[in-house]
């Protein structure tokens, strides 16, 4: 049997991620862990624990804590801000966790830097081989109302 935390379990995506995992044939002990008591209740989890907010200066220690004694194989952050706060302190995480870099996930929580992104894109340079590689790229899987785009710059 797999356990897994689930931070932010009361919230729509960390019920989704448990959703998701529950539908497969894999065996999963699932840790909820959140802020709202009430929220946590709303998650198929096996076992619940109310943390405090991740500014808290205990929030790591006891995330460490509870992953030690019940010897957890993976941490699923999912509230973005939790996110953020675990990427920047993966160090001193006892367990594994699955997170994109420390740049990806800083990047992505500046909204103004993010859509700067697409402008990079279109740039008078990146253009036109850009609109080349929308009109050579398209294929279909399976079903033909399925359209993929495979795109290069």
């Amino acid at each position: 049997m797999i356990k897994i935390i689930v931070t932010g379990a009361g919230g729509n995506a960390s019920i989704n991620f448990v959703k998701s995992l529950r539908m497969t044939q894999e065996n999963y002990h699932i840790i909820g862990i959140d802020i709202n008591k009430w929220h946590l209740l709303s998650n198929d989890v096996d076992e619940r624990y109310i943390a405090p907010r991740v500014t808290d200066p205990d929030y790591l220690n006891i995330l460490n804590t509870i992953s030690e004694v019940k010897e957890v194989e993976l941490l699923h952050p999912q509230p973005d801000v939790e996110v953020e706060f675990l990427s920047n302190h993966r160090e001193e995480i006892n367990t594994k966790v699955f997170l994109p870099s420390k740049e990806a996930i800083s990047l992505c929580r500046d909204k103004f830097s993010l859509n700067q992104i697409p402008l990079l894109l279109f740039s008078r340079n990146n253009t036109e081989k850009f609109l080349n590689s929308i009109r050579e790229s398209h294929f279909t899987f399976g079903h033909d109302s399925l359209r993929y785009t495979k795109i290069t710059i």
